[in-house]
């Protein structure tokens, strides 16, 4: 039984690591990937200048959503670590990420409007706002079908708690 619970105390702080690795790279990338290609942009496309203190602005605001998921992922994630994998409030942050991962999709999709109608979108960067729209439909759907099991999961422990 000691080895389970430290197998699992070992994966909380593995998933943790990956956790903080997640956020300081988002973080990293905001404050010099983005703003570098944003001046690079407007220093050979004069016509984009207006809008690349706009477009790091709006970069870095979207990834409020992802800080908010990656929040909630410490949470379940020390959860874990304390073996209370299967419980209702682990399947409510789960559906949590799951809405902010729609949230972030609305907000990509607002974007791609905004931008475009102000015809500030080149080609590729279309494609990559609706790749990025993609991957936030999959991670929201993910998390909802995820938070569905964990809620069954824990309502099931709880029945069988009850039994015994």
């Amino acid at each position: 039984m000691k080895k389970i619970l430290q197998s699992r105390r070992n994966l909380s702080w593995m998933l943790k690591a990956v956790t903080l690795l997640a956020f300081a790279g988002v973080l990293f990338a905001g404050l010099v990937p983005v703003p570098q290609f944003a001046e690079h942009v407007a220093h050979f496309w004069p016509d984009y200048e207006d809008f690349a203190t706009a477009a790091v602005i709006y970069v870095n605001v979207g990834f409020v959503p992802f800080y908010g998921a990656l929040v909630l992922a410490w949470q379940v994630f020390s959860a874990i670590g304390r073996d209370e994998s299967f419980t209702r409030a682990n399947a409510r942050r789960v559906r949590v990420a799951s809405w902010l991962a729609l949230a972030e999709v609305a907000y990509l999709l607002g974007g791609l409007i905004w931008f475009g109608a102000r015809q500030a979108l080149a080609a590729v960067t279309v494609l990559a706002f609706l790749g990025l729209t993609l991957l936030g439909l999959a991670a929201a759907v993910l998390c909802y079908a995820l938070s569905v099991l964990i809620l069954q999961a824990a309502e099931m422990k709880e029945e069988a708690d009850l039994t015994i």
